[in-house]
């Protein structure tokens, strides 16, 4: 549905269509094709297909879409703030439209179901990268719409017996599963590349293979781990026991694998080797990945297993082992004056040579969440994230959320307009990484969406931080979904938060921190009624779906501006980019 619409016979596989948009912008493809169940068929046609959609029910899905999920709005002197905003809306947008099929619409941060190069993929179209599909996990979640995780789930799930059969023959004969890091639709680990040279051959790489050369992903042992702990944060998210006992198969089995590979040492405690720190290192000791990844996991699993009331062999090992995980490693590591100080490392193996440009020692931080605002190894982990090797670099760069959960709010705002600016090539507001022209990546979207949310309302160890990262240069009104599907209503003028609204999702009581600290602070619920104050961390009860006021002593609460807009009549820009043309 367009202007100056009209469609060429190609050849014998393809047809061109050919259009411009509505005078308003907007535009609809709909694309048909008969069932094919071995006979023959009556050929369907566009028109067919457009006959027989319901525009209006099309319409009505979008709009109780955009109801749901929880909008950031940004206001910046320099247009950068709305810039963000954008590509936010732009990221929800594609997540809701390539949500779903069976598994992940994006399976190497490109957004496969709006890629313009057809068959010409250099990564692997067959296999999912985990690496690539994490921010958009995060970001789902911290938007209010997990429903759009759903294929990422079903992805591990329905292929756990597979993965348990790869690891088997794969990883001599350990049980559990060992999770490929780019792992094919049906669970093998085998990547299938063509060369960046397309006159040479393809190059064929094994995952989660004992035997396999040292390669990217031979020995990345940590997936199966992030994949497991993505299903807990689910459940914290939705308070879905039923989610929990349908996946909790997926966190038990990773458990039992990297129980499986660790070894002990001369010093008493239980290491991996050899195992891959991500990409960056291969085949060292103890990489930080492997650290972080059993620190959370076995806690997590403990619990799960509890709730579920099941698993107490498995239970009474984890808690053995938990004291068996060696401290993260550590490297003297210069800033810009020379000054020295120590920061977390990739592995135990000082000096491993890196194949890639991840900077793995701040995985503690994100997405592993050992690491926080309040932790004592904060210090650290900021002179991690100062010394980082490669700082905003590539357009799946956690720099923005890392630096979300360090507090360091100059941090989020550079980096995030810094990738952008690198990586954002095309008007509709995709990036690309150096692929092919036309290959849409929807990863750097994703870590906008979710460094925005983090830097306005964290919540990943049980307490609620309101504006813990907001730059001062813009000004936001947005909402974030936390633990138990709690909505928090948040207003920040110049760094500070001038309205904060919680909207219960249980019964439970909350573990907020102060908006403003050192100020005295009240609580206001829906009637009126002032139910809480304090000065630090309230201990506030909320019953489902009630609604409360936070606000500081003697000072009024600003009401949220209205969320309203108009149809874009020029196009933003951000330095070298832009949205729309």
């Amino acid at each position: 549905m367009g202007r100056e619409v009209s469609a060429t016979v190609s050849n014998s596989r393809a047809v061109t269509v050919s259009f411009k948009p509505a005078l308003d912008g907007h535009f609809r493809v709909i694309v048909a094709c008969p069932h094919y169940n071995g006979a023959a068929t009556k050929q369907a046609s566009i028109g067919d297909a457009l006959n027989n959609a319901n525009p209006a029910q099309h319409a009505a899905w979008w709009h109780a879409f955009w109801q749901r999920a929880g909008l950031i709005k940004l206001t910046s002197a320099d247009g950068s703030g709305e810039y963000m905003e954008n590509l936010r809306n732009l990221y929800l947008y594609t997540a809701a439209a390539e949500s779903g099929g069976l598994f992940p619409g994006s399976q190497a941060g490109i957004a496969d179901l709006f890629s313009a190069v057809q068959d010409v993929h250099h990564w692997d179209p067959a296999a999912f990268w985990h690496w690539n599909l994490r921010m958009q996990v995060a970001a789902n979640l911290d938007a209010g719409v997990p429903e759009l995780n759903a294929p990422y789930f079903r992805l591990y799930r329905e292929n756990l017996a597979n993965i348990k059969d790869w690891t088997v023959k794969h990883m001599a004969g350990r049980p559990g599963i060992c999770v490929p890091e780019t792992m094919r639709f049906n669970g093998p680990g085998v990547e299938y590349e063509p060369d960046w040279d397309l006159s040479k051959p393809p190059i064929i790489g094994l995952n989660c293979d004992a035997n396999f050369h040292p390669y990217y992903n031979a020995r990345t042992l940590s997936t199966g781990a992030e994949v497991s702990l993505w299903i807990w944060r689910q459940y914290l998210a939705t308070g879905n026991r039923q989610f929990l006992a349908a996946n909790y198969p997926v966190m038990a089995a990773s458990a039992q694998f990297l129980l499986a590979y660790e070894t002990r040492g001369a010093d008493g405690k239980m290491h991996t080797h050899p195992s891959n720190a991500h990409e960056q290192q291969w085949d060292v000791t103890d990489p930080t990945t492997d650290l972080s990844a059993r620190s959370t996991l076995f806690p997590t699993v403990i619990e799960a297993a509890g709730l579920l009331h099941t698993d107490p062999m498995l239970v009474q090992r984890l808690k053995r082992e938990l004291g068996q995980i060696a401290p993260l490693p550590q490297a003297e590591k210069a800033i810009a004056t020379g000054t020295k100080q120590p920061a977390i490392a990739e592995s135990y193996t000082p000096g491993a040579p890196e194949h890639n440009e991840e900077n793995t020692g701040l995985e503690p931080v994100w997405p592993y969440n050992l690491i926080g605002d309040d932790s004592p190894m904060l210090a650290l982990a900021r002179h991690t994230y100062v010394t980082r090797p490669y700082p905003v670099h590539q357009d799946w760069s956690f720099d923005p959320v890392q630096a979300a959960r360090l507090g360091l709010s100059g941090e989020v705002r550079s980096t995030l307009i810094a990738l952008t600016e690198r990586y954002q090539n095309f008007v509709n507001g995709f990036a690309n990484w150096g692929g092919p022209a036309g290959e849409f990546y929807v990863e750097q979207e994703g870590v906008v969406a979710l460094a925005l949310a983090e830097a306005l309302v964290q919540d990943y160890d049980g307490l609620i931080r309101i504006a813990p990262a907001v730059p001062q240069e813009w000004d936001f009104e947005g909402r974030v979904w936390v633990r138990n599907r709690t909505r928090v209503d948040v207003q920040v003028r110049a760094g500070v938060p001038t309205t904060v609204a919680i909207e219960a999702g249980a019964t439970e009581t909350l573990r907020i921190r102060s908006p403003w600290p050192g100020q005295r602070v009240e609580v206001i619920d829906a009637h009126g009624k002032t139910v809480l104050g304090g000065d630090s961390t309230l201990e506030l009860a909320v019953r489902s779906g009630e609604s409360y006021l936070l606000k500081r002593s003697g000072v009024a609460a600003q009401s949220f501006a209205a969320i309203t807009g108009a149809a874009a009549t020029q196009y933003k820009k951000l330095g070298p980019v832009q949205i729309g043309k």
